[in-house]
């Protein structure tokens, strides 16, 4: 009941009041999908999770960042992270290479692009240093370190720290002012 709300009636697309134009709902998605297939031990939720994934791909702009109407949304919650694990599972089960393949390519342009922005990432179009940006960035890099463990592993390893340690100014350990959230 639940899909039948959130997705069209042929489960590519998430539904208008879903708000398929935001990257993040489609992303987040995924990974319930994923879970749900796990869960429930039901492959029907994995193969809306791929069609799914084909329509979040299409976002991807040649610089290999997820883009909603030129504005990047990489780190608007981690997109990334929901094809990271949808690639696991995919390869888990041993389902169509090819498409596997296309994710991992996929997901490997996407953590170059956070490779080479650090923190200059941006949030949904505002130039800030903000916690979700930054959190998302870092565990995006970090996971790819562990899902691939190829060439990219050190950098992204490395980067994820940095990004972790500069986050540091973004928290507050006790505060008595209420202004502060």
């Amino acid at each position: 009941e639940f899909l039948s709300v959130m997705l069209r009636d042929d489960y590519t697309d998430l539904t208008p009041a879903a708000a398929p134009q935001r990257i993040q709902n489609t992303a987040v998605m995924i990974s319930l999908l994923i879970a749900a297939c796990k869960t429930c031990k039901n492959d029907r939720y994995l193969n809306i999770a791929r069609s799914l994934a084909k329509k979040l791909l299409t976002y991807q702009t040649a610089d290999g960042a997820l883009r909603m109407r030129n504005v990047h949304y990489s780190c608007v919650i981690y997109p990334f992270k929901s094809l990271m694990e949808l690639y696991v599972i995919l390869t888990e089960k041993h389902l169509d290479i090819q498409e596997t393949q296309n994710i991992k390519i996929a997901v490997r342009r996407g953590i170059e692009d956070l490779l080479r922005r650090k923190d200059n990432v941006g949030t949904e179009g505002e130039m800030t240093f903000e916690d979700g940006m930054i959190t998302c960035a870092a565990l995006q890099l970090a996971m790819y370190a562990l899902v691939f463990k190829d060439d990219l592993q050190q950098s992204c390893i490395e980067v994820a720290e940095m990004l972790m340690r500069k986050h540091l100014c973004l928290e507050n350990y006790i505060s008595n002012d209420c202004r502060n959230r």
